[in-house]
């Protein structure tokens, strides 16, 4: 009994040990799916990315807390569907990062810890909000504030700055043209008025 009990503890390390290996390997340098030059590319472009102001940080914060790529596969193995990583977002608006190798299990999920390395949260998040679609033609988060309430970004109110962080997590389903209702009850829940 003991040595099998010996065999199976042996086996469980050295599976665990191969697999904490082969997801170092697929961080590493070493790994040849991955083209060191666009994640340095996409690095470059989240760095010069315009900073936020903190009074958008932390409504965004409030709205969706932010965890990194490793927090959000925690949370998900709990069924915490809650918390968002924008460096993954950001991966995910890459589609040629994202579908290059799109057989390779994990692939955002590997090029977002990579980014993590190089870069924070917050610099993913100002990258995202430049790039991210609020429909009707809005690309960028200035030209949302501009659009949705005629109003610079930089002038707009907790509630208004709640909406957009609001539309972040998904715009088509969180559209205030069209389902204003949802985002008063969001804000409701957040307890932002």
């Amino acid at each position: 009994m003991k040595c099998i009990l010996r065999i199976g503890v042996l086996t469980l390390v050295g599976v665990v040990l191969c697999l904490f290996i082969f997801i170092e390997f697929l961080l590493s340098d070493l790994n040849p799916d991955y083209d060191e030059k666009e994640v340095r590319q996409l690095q470059s472009g989240v760095m010069n990315a315009e900073e936020l102001p903190s009074a958008f940080l932390e409504v965004y914060a409030q709205v969706s807390p932010i965890v990194t790529t490793k927090g959000i596969l925690y949370d998900w193995a709990l069924k915490n569907y809650d918390n968002q990583c924008p460096c993954l977002n950001v991966v995910g608006i890459n589609h040629h990062l994202y579908y290059k190798n799109y057989w390779l299990f994990g692939n955002r999920y590997i090029m977002s810890l990579k980014l993590e390395r190089m870069v924070s949260q917050e610099e993913c998040l100002s990258f995202l909000v430049h790039h991210y679609d609020f429909l009707y033609g809005n690309t960028d988060i200035y030209g949302a504030a501009r659009f949705y309430f005629d109003k610079d970004f930089n002038d707009l109110d907790r509630k208004e700055f709640a909406t957009l962080a609001i539309m972040l997590r998904n715009s088509s389903l969180y559209n205030p043209k069209k389902r204003p209702e949802l985002i008063e009850e969001r804000l409701k829940e957040l307890g932002i008025d």
